[in-house]
């Protein structure tokens, strides 16, 4: 396992997709750390922005932020710390509890993006793999927002290709709210030669039963090689 893509919607809603990405950590070998990347809903701002703090937690237990993450804004003038944009915010710690519960407290690296190019958080990623190679990439994103039913399906299904296909830079805010991390890991899965497998696909009225506008969930799980 060297990547995977999971929602951050509540838990009720797509927590089973979740689950079927951070599953298959079980049986991949144990790494050193994990790079989360996802969007900031509530504040908009330049570039990307980690933590003040030292440790992120959740109901399950803490996790030390990386002594990685402390020498990323001295190599990249585009990340920062900023504790304020990380408070209201879900994207990263809807993930926590997946993590921990397949990994444990292990150290993590969360990144909220703003506005960047995927090519600079690609580069962000590369250098991060290169510095700490053991590290997993796990992407925080929905994907369509209140479509019909049918007509997410339909945006959905091609996002889905797009992803599998590792064509960085085809998704953009209507198929996925962090479609710049998605787009940074298909660039570095195409670089790298890496393999993605789909592990579910649906959306909310799937789960609610009411069709009229729902949201879209996927997940994946990025290999070395043909799973």
């Amino acid at each position: 396992l060297r990547a995977l893509i999971a929602p951050h919607a509540g838990f009720a809603y797509s927590g089973s997709g979740a689950g079927a990405a951070y599953g298959v950590g079980f049986l991949s070998s144990f790494p050193r750390s994990v790079l989360l990347a996802g969007p900031s809903h509530y504040v908009d701002f330049p570039g990307v922005a980690l933590p003040s703090h030292a440790h992120m937690a959740s109901p399950l237990g803490i996790h030390p932020v990386s002594i990685c993450a402390q020498e990323l804004p001295a190599v990249f003038s585009c990340v920062t710390r900023n504790a304020s944009i990380h408070a209201p915010e879900h994207a990263l710690e809807t993930h926590l509890p997946f993590i921990h519960t397949v990994w444990g407290e292990i150290e993590v690296i969360p990144l909220l993006t703003g506005r960047i190019d995927s090519c600079e958080l690609a580069d962000v990623m590369e250098w991060t793999l290169d510095w700490m190679p053991n590290t997993v990439l796990a992407i925080s994103s929905d994907l369509s927002h209140f479509l019909p039913y049918e007509d997410a399906k339909k945006r959905d299904q091609h996002s889905a290709m797009t992803i599998e296909a590792l064509t960085p830079d085809q998704l953009n805010g209507n198929d996925a709210c962090g479609h710049i991390s998605v787009n940074a890991l298909l660039q570095v899965a195409a670089h790298k030669g890496w393999q993605a497998h789909r592990q579910a696909l649906f959306n909310s009225g799937d789960i609610t039963g009411d069709r009229s506008q729902v949201v879209g969930y996927g997940a994946w799980v990025f290999t070395e090689e043909t799973a």
